[in-house]
């Protein structure tokens, strides 16, 4: 055995130009299906480890009109109670709550700590940790959020909160959220495998949601999940959750037109739900194993491609073995040793090229997805890469190999070669690599025209030396970071000729609302995005003006301006 992996390493050694294309070409084929492996593995796994996830259901509400049926991830603040009260099939509801601060402070340490808008902060109940696989590192577990001013933090925040303080003696701390204090009465470790519970910091539900009667308005800040006893039961509460929603909102939806349903997705398939918040849509990522596989073809016809190139050049090495009495299974063997070898190469280069394209993708690739790395998934993804790889790299070229003669390789000379029946397999080869070579050209060449156009463009205002500055407003602030004292500053340096307070034009940034108009084609509703401006904002990005005035200072309470898409969605026939 050591001789023929000696043997093996001369060969690869002899021909080092053709081992270093082979390596770098599996390599890189190898990380990005590598990648495409971490990512598609990531989104699959959510949800997919918590106990009884089929008894687990994410209920939300829609809003038909018309024919149409429009989904939204959120509840009316009163139905987790209703729930709760009204169906004894329900074993758990979980209300899960949003919940904003804007400072959250630590005054128990020498230093004082303080941290500003911190995500992932969620009102809910006990029931929470019966739902889901927390394991518990400290505090009480019987009695959870049984008081309004008591918080359980997960061990990262426990650590960010009480740097260097051990997780037992964090139990009893007090924390500052905004002016009202609460005690850390648990700290429970972070979940190991990725879930649609993404929440840091949990609190009791304030009274005035969970006794809210308010059915009119759903918000998306506001979610239940509920675990049934039997999934059997759920027909039956849809049907009654939908019929009490109607008789609590019709009243008021009717003048309108429209109707709240509630409906439910189980919890196994909420990822891959496309209203879900932190969704994902499962064609991509079909989309993005049918790439993983191309560039792996791409990545072993090129091997094959140069394999089959050095037959020839080996054809005389070949036959003396054969006349030295080596069996056509054990150069078989040598061949694939030989393309495990460098496949195993190419797997240990591929990792530093795997960590090069994450950092060069970063910002395209889930922001978590280093949280829950997989080893023994990877190994296993790896392994199985490697024997694929090996076997179908190598089975051309080793059937090249069992078709060389002794009596021809022994007449024709060193210099001439062996030529071996007909080679159209690997023509084929070739012209495929030369066909797909040719299409990234051209859809690179696509690509960077339409980047081209989006850059170079009329957006239909001004862009070029504009300054955007973000400017959160806290209620804390005193008057000398008030927004308008801000902008007047700014206005009184030399240099700059126009100061604007107010929404982005190009940003996701806006006010979703319905507008109901009484417009050229009768009454119209629909959804639109509302902007905030101040009266210097059009002259700021120099809009061009169809009818009508820019925004004046005048107009705080009563002017609007609407852009051509909102004039035609809104029914009126001209602006």
């Amino acid at each position: 055995m050591m001789s023929s992996i000696k043997l093996i390493f001369r060969q690869l050694w002899r021909n080092r130009l053709f081992t270093f294309l082979n390596v770098i070409g599996l390599a890189i084929g190898i990380s990005a299906c590598w990648l495409i492996f971490r990512i598609v593995n990531y989104e699959f796994s959510f949800d997919q480890h918590h106990p009884d996830r089929e008894l687990i259901y994410k209920v939300h509400s829609s809003y038909e009109e018309k024919d149409k049926l429009d989904h939204f991830d959120g509840i009316p603040a009163p139905l987790p109670a209703y729930i709760k009260e009204n169906f004894a099939n329900v074993e758990l509801t979980v209300p899960v709550f949003k919940q904003y601060f804007e400072r959250i402070s630590n005054t128990n340490q020498k230093q004082k700590i303080e941290f500003e808008d911190q995500p992932e902060i969620i009102g809910t109940t006990g029931d929470y940790f019966k739902m889901t696989p927390y394991v518990w590192l400290a505090g009480d577990q019987k009695n959870i959020l049984t008081s309004s001013h008591e918080v359980i933090l997960t061990e990262s925040r426990a650590k960010l909160y009480f740097p260097g303080t051990p997780i037992n003696q964090i139990i009893g701390q007090t924390l500052s959220y905004d002016s009202t204090l609460y005690n850390v009465t648990g700290v429970v470790k972070d979940l190991v495998h990725p879930s649609s519970f993404l929440a840091k910091e949990f609190i009791r539900i304030p009274e005035k949601e969970w006794n809210s009667s308010n059915w009119n308005n759903s918000n998306s800040n506001w979610q239940l999940f509920i675990k049934v006893k039997s999934s059997a039961s759920l027909p039956n509460l849809i049907k009654e959750t939908d019929k009490k929603a109607y008789e609590m909102t019709h009243a008021e939806f009717d003048k309108f037109g429209f109707k709240m349903h509630l409906n439910t997705v189980p919890l196994k398939d909420l990822h891959f739900t496309s209203f879900a918040q932190n969704n994902v849509d499962k064609k991509i990522m079909f989309g993005l194993i049918g790439i993983g596989l191309f560039l792996l073809l791409l990545a072993c016809v090129n091997y094959i491609n140069l394999a089959t190139a050095q037959i020839p050049q080996r054809a005389k090495e070949i036959g003396i073995r054969k006349t030295l009495g080596e069996s056509q299974k054990r150069i078989t063997k040598s061949f694939l040793l030989e393309t495990l070898c460098i496949t195993t190469f190419s797997v240990l280069l591929s990792w530093p090229l795997l960590i090069l394209i994450q950092t060069i993708l970063a910002s395209y690739i889930p922001n978590q997805l280093n949280l829950y790395p997989d080893p023994w998934g990877v190994f296993f993804f790896l392994a199985a890469l490697t024997i694929l790889i090996t076997l179908i790299s190598s089975g051309y070229p080793i059937l090249l190999t069992n078709k060389i003669k002794i009596v021809e390789v022994i007449k024709i000379s060193n210099t001439q070669g062996t030529k071996f029946g007909n080679l159209s397999f690997r023509k084929m080869l070739i012209i495929f690599q030369f066909l797909i070579a040719q299409l990234f050209v051209i859809s690179t060449c696509i690509i960077g025209l339409q980047l081209k156009h989006s850059l170079q463009s009329n957006p239909g205002f001004d862009k070029d030396a504009i300054i955007t500055i973000n400017f959160p407003s806290k209620s804390y602030q005193d008057s000398k970071v008030d927004p308008f004292v801000f902008k007047q500053a700014l206005r009184n340096i030399t240099g700059i000729e126009q100061v604007s307070l107010g929404h982005l034009p190009m940003s996701n940034d806006h006010w979703g609302n319905a507008l109901f108009v009484k417009s050229d084609t009768g009454q119209v509703q629909a959804d639109v995005q509302m902007k905030f401006a101040d009266q210097d904002n059009f002259k700021l990005y120099n809009f061009k003006m169809l009818a009508g005035r820019p925004l004046q200072l005048a107009d705080t309470s009563t002017g609007i301006a609407l852009n051509l898409a909102a004039v035609q969605k809104l029914g009126f026939k001209s602006a």
